[in-house]
């Protein structure tokens, strides 16, 4: 996604949280060969293409770079240091 590469994957884990069905690629039933078979095909749509490659690439940015990576450390730290205020 980061490439801006719209992605198709199994619905598991958590991957319909880091890949929205229909935005930034498309999330299919476990073992759906002809769900998988029609998500690839709909790729194939120049416009729907284009679209997701944005979403992709928008999406992972702002949940994986570096400033949301920056920002949830640094609320790990705050969390960290005002339970130990607390403690004492």
């Amino acid at each position: 996604m980061a490439c801006g590469t719209p992605v198709v994957a199994s619905d598991v884990a958590d991957n319909s949280i880091v890949i929205p069905h229909g935005d930034a690629g498309f999330i299919v039933p476990v073992n759906d060969v002809d769900a998988m078979a029609d998500a690839m095909s709909r790729m194939l749509n120049k416009d729907v293409l284009s679209t997701m490659r944005v979403h992709a690439r928008t999406r992972a940015i702002e949940q994986f770079g570096t400033t949301a990576f920056a920002r949830a450390m640094l609320d790990v730290y705050e969390d960290v240091l005002r339970k130990a205020a607390e403690a004492a």
